[in-house]
């Protein structure tokens, strides 16, 4: 979450002549707080007790934790995505080159890593 939130501040400031990247900056932070927010609640919610849910030698009943943990991931790269997809649409109307355009993306793009990591992660996990 704190990556996000200081990569959307980058953005927001970088792109300030724009309202429009600024509105859309501020949605993605406050989505990816309230995604933050969903994360905790289904870390300490979904077993009673909550400990039972990293401590397999408490009893006690847990929901289906995969299901929760997948569908968490997926709403975290789609917001990852959109704020890869940010500098596209913030970068298109700018009068600059073509190759201008394409390095700043490619510098602004290396944030890509940080999406695809955890998700392989995952996927290798599921295996």
């Amino acid at each position: 979450m704190v990556i996000r939130t200081t990569a959307l501040s980058f953005l927001y400031a970088m792109f300030s002549a724009s309202k429009a990247v600024q509105l859309v900056a501020l949605t993605l932070m406050v989505l990816s707080g309230l995604y933050g927010l969903a994360v905790l609640f289904t870390i300490f919610l979904i077993c009673h007790p909550a400990a039972a849910a990293w401590d397999t030698s408490i009893s006690g009943t847990c929901g289906c934790q995969i299901v929760s943990y997948i569908s968490l991931e997926i709403l975290g790269a789609l917001v990852d995505l959109a704020i890869l997809a940010l500098p596209i649409i913030a970068l298109r109307p700018l009068q600059m080159s073509l190759r201008q355009k394409c390095e700043v993306l490619g510098w602004l793009s290396i944030g890509a890593v940080y999406v695809v990591t955890p998700r392989l992660r995952l996927w290798w996990k599921l295996d």
